[in-house]
């Protein structure tokens, strides 16, 4: 964004120039060609009428110009005033974007660091023995025992369900169920 408001600012100043140049190349040129110039004096003394027409012509052309490039001028203005202002906004966004996808990153890393301990922990559950787990398993909250049914091997995963009471392994079973219906649908 820029290097486009510094590339808008550069063809800015070469038009104004470009302008310049050929209004001077114009007015050189019409010089040239112009018959010679009238007396500047009138023959009673006064200045010569025809001159001072020519002259006061020439003094509104150049104003009229003046006024055209100023117009031109605050154009350009305000468009890079909004490019600016354009270029600030966009510059915020992205900031907020950048804030929200690094606390979207950490949060990330958290889940994978937190899906390896569970699957770590899986592998030892898998070798213990359910009278070893089922005390563990009683203070330890549905949403972990589903966590650790999920990353043991299918052969093992009985190891869970047989280590919990009757009533809580229904209830789980009714959860994991659950959640295979949501996925199905």
């Amino acid at each position: 964004m820029k290097k486009l408001l510094i590339w808008l600012g550069l063809g800015v100043v070469v038009f104004i120039i470009l302008v310049g140049a050929i209004f001077g190349v114009l007015t050189y040129m019409q010089s040239k060609n112009e018959p010679a110039a009238p007396e500047l004096l009138a023959e009673n003394g006064t200045l010569n009428p025809e001159i001072l027409a020519q002259k006061q012509a020439e003094i509104d052309t150049l104003n009229a110009e003046i006024a055209r490039i100023k117009g031109e001028l605050f154009n350009t203005k305000l468009v890079s005033d909004s490019l600016l202002n354009n270029n600030q906004f966009i510059s915020g966004l992205l900031s907020e974007y950048k804030t929200t996808v690094d606390d979207l990153n950490d949060k990330l890393l958290k889940k994978q660091k937190q899906a390896q301990k569970i699957k770590e922990l899986a592998k030892t559950y898998e070798s213990m023995k359910v009278d070893e787990i089922r005390p563990i398993l009683k203070n330890v909250d549905d949403v972990t025992v589903i966590a650790l049914y999920e990353n043991m091997s299918s052969r093992s995963r009985k190891i869970i369900l047989n280590s919990l009471s009757s009533e809580r392994a229904a209830l789980i079973t009714q959860q994991l169920a659950g959640n295979y219906a949501d996925e199905k649908n």
